[in-house]
């Protein structure tokens, strides 16, 4: 089966994920186990099929992959079920590592330690924070990977001078001035419409 951020086998009450870095295809064997295989390596000759008459093999001596690899994946044992255990967040950590970035001296007023924005749901899922198209602020995108519409609360580091829900395109749904902290929203669930939502605000700096 294709696999791109987790393999979770659960009851219910408790389960065991799998969290690969870089493998994309696992099997659950029909075990009593219930054993989790994951695939290392595919490797297979080139072969050209025209028709069952014209084939041909390319020669390829690298095609089996020789040499020493490298694979990485995390265990996580976890209570309840995938939603519970916020494992579509936790595989985010590993496959979207911190970067670092350099930069000259300036003459900000930033502390030497400072969140940019904090989500107090861990299910919901921050797909993407980027500048506004038009360049006035920033837009933050979330994922409501669940069935049921979840409450969430994003709170920023920055005074917030205006914020509003807004569509892919980057219109604004609702507008309004932001209180502090910034008000309580909802995500509706997946595969809804709106599952995908965006909000877009302007910080003072």
């Amino acid at each position: 089966h294709p696999l791109r951020t987790f393999v979770d086998l659960t009851d219910g009450r408790a389960g065991l994920a799998v969290l690969p870095m870089g493998l994309y295809e696992y099997e659950v064997l029909p075990d009593e186990a219930r054993t989790i295989a994951l695939t290392l390596i595919r490797a297979c000759r080139i072969k050209l099929m025209v028709s069952e008459e014209k084939q041909a093999e390319l020669p390829d001596p690298g095609v089996q992959c020789p040499g020493p690899h490298r694979f990485e994946y995390a265990i996580r044992p976890h209570a309840g079920d995938w939603k519970d255990a916020a494992l579509l967040t936790e595989a985010a950590k590993g496959y979207v590592g911190v970067r670092a970035a350099m930069t000259g001296r300036g003459r900000g007023e930033l502390p030497a330690e400072m969140s940019l924005m904090t989500l107090d749901n861990p299910v919901l899922h921050v797909t993407c924070v980027k500048q506004a198209e038009d360049g006035r602020g920033i837009v933050v995108r979330l994922f409501n990977p669940t069935a049921e519409t979840q409450g969430a609360t994003l709170t920023f580091g920055r005074t917030i001078a205006r914020a509003a829900q807004c569509r892919m395109d980057e219109t604004d749904v609702d507008a309004a001035a932001m209180a502090r902290p910034p008000p309580p929203f909802s995500p509706t669930p997946f595969p809804a419409p709106s599952a995908r939502g965006s909000w877009r605000s302007t910080m003072s700096v």
